[in-house]
């Protein structure tokens, strides 16, 4: 219901200017990665005008691949939302990856809006025991 609340909002706001529609929504600005501290409580700071984040994930390789520190990245979550009301980063999850092997993680997201995608937000390591 929000989303169509900023829509009507949006337009109505237009036609006061004279114009037929809204502007486009610009391109979000990277999120801010969080610590983390546990791969089921993954947190980062939301960017406005986003309309939802991906998640992306990629292992670093054993030592003796010297060549290539870490393996591809992979999204592992996709249109995910921080719009819940009263949204507390103590008591909620913005994402969860369960069953992780043991290994360093590396862990990257990017906000989505229908102009695009931002660029990436700052990447932060994990390691599961």
């Amino acid at each position: 219901e929000e989303i169509a609340v900023v829509q009507l909002v949006r337009k109505a706001q237009a036609q006061m200017l004279g114009e037929e529609s809204a502007k486009p929504y610009p391109i979000p600005d990277p999120p801010k990665f969080r610590k983390i501290s546990a791969a089921t409580n993954i947190h980062w700071m939301g960017s406005p005008f986003a309309q939802h984040y991906r998640l992306e994930r990629r292992k670093r390789n054993p030592s003796w691949m010297f060549w290539r520190k870490w393996a591809d990245w992979q999204v592992i979550g996709d249109e995910i939302s921080d719009g819940k009301l009263e949204f507390n980063p103590k008591t909620d999850t913005l994402f969860s990856d369960r069953n992780l092997a043991p290994g360093i993680y590396e862990y990257r997201t990017f906000a989505v809006n229908k102009s695009g995608i931002s660029a990436a937000s700052n990447a932060r390591e994990f390691k599961q025991l």
